[in-house]
């Protein structure tokens, strides 16, 4: 189970439910990673933890280089592994009515695309951003 260990603060100087100006980056903070390639570093900037089967939360991310946060990151755990999924909406059909699949749980569009590397990399960046914030001993990613 992921439990947040400092409820107040995501990193130094922002409130976790903040969503106004940034703090300065700080690449001390637990919450950074860095040396991952094309993606460079990546802050956790929120933690949300919500538990559903293999959900364990969402974070705001910001892909420093880049300068592009993302929001609704969800992050999932099942037999000691962690992988991070870009945001998805859940469709709706024409009359405004949540799709859903044979198992009655919703259907989701993707928003964002990756190509199966990168969003590998992305995935594992974020997950040790999670880990890091969190203090969580490292788990397969």
């Amino acid at each position: 189970m992921l439990q947040r260990q400092n409820p107040a603060l995501v990193t130094p100087g922002r409130s976790g439910n903040s969503r106004g100006t940034e703090s300065p980056d700080n690449t001390n903070s637990p919450s950074y990673v860095q040396g991952l390639h094309a993606w460079g570093v990546v802050r956790l900037l929120d933690w949300r933890p919500l538990e559903s089967g293999t959900l364990r939360g969402f974070a705001r991310v910001k892909i420093v280089p880049l300068g592009l946060t993302l929001d609704g990151v969800c992050l999932h755990e099942r037999d000691g592994k962690r992988w991070a999924t870009l945001p998805a909406r859940p469709q709706v059909n024409k009359d405004g009515e949540l799709i859903r699949k044979p198992t009655g749980k919703p259907e989701y569009a993707a928003m964002v695309w990756l190509t199966p590397e990168a969003a590998k990399r992305f995935s594992v960046a974020v997950a040790r951003a999670v880990a890091n914030h969190l203090n969580l001993s490292d788990k397969k990613e």
